[in-house]
């Protein structure tokens, strides 16, 4: 692999802050035409939107952002979300986002894969996010978000 460097795009203040950028220019990268691949990786392709409305759903190795409507189904049931086998799975990334507000989102592993040591995940209020990776050998919880209860 090719050396880069790493430049940091400040704000144009003194002290860096969170919306200061570092971008990765491969060592040697001289042409226009250089530069416009490295653009290319580092924007990135589009994400892949799951949405999904059943009471059940497999995820797919290119599925990225799975957003749940459980409000959907018309037998109030707990929608389950089976994740793929992490082994097929390794260094994969879902988000997973519960955007009805009816009833609990069960996300599983396949098979006895867990996910942070349990069996299941559970998104059980409106918007309750939750990002997971698999190592290879199951899957783990790499940042969740649950949002405020509205005060009635």
């Amino acid at each position: 692999m090719s050396n880069f460097k790493v430049i940091p795009m400040r704000n144009f203040a003194n002290e860096p802050s969170p919306t200061d950028k570092l971008i990765l220019i491969q060592d040697g990268a001289t042409t226009p035409e250089d530069l416009q691949d490295i653009s290319s990786a580092l924007s990135g392709a589009r994400k892949s939107v799951l949405l999904v409305s059943d009471l059940t759903a497999t995820l797919t190795l290119t599925d990225e952002i799975v957003l749940v409507d459980d409000s959907a189904p018309e037998e109030p049931d707990t929608v389950t979300i089976t994740l793929p086998s992490a082994e097929d799975a390794q260094g994969k990334v879902y988000t997973i986002k519960k955007i009805g507000g009816d009833e609990d989102v069960e996300i599983e592993g396949d098979d006895s894969e867990t996910i942070d040591g349990a069996t299941t995940f559970t998104l059980a209020l409106q918007y309750d996010t939750v990002t997971l990776v698999s190592n290879g050998t199951e899957w783990f919880i790499t940042s969740t978000y649950s949002a405020p209860i509205p005060e009635e």
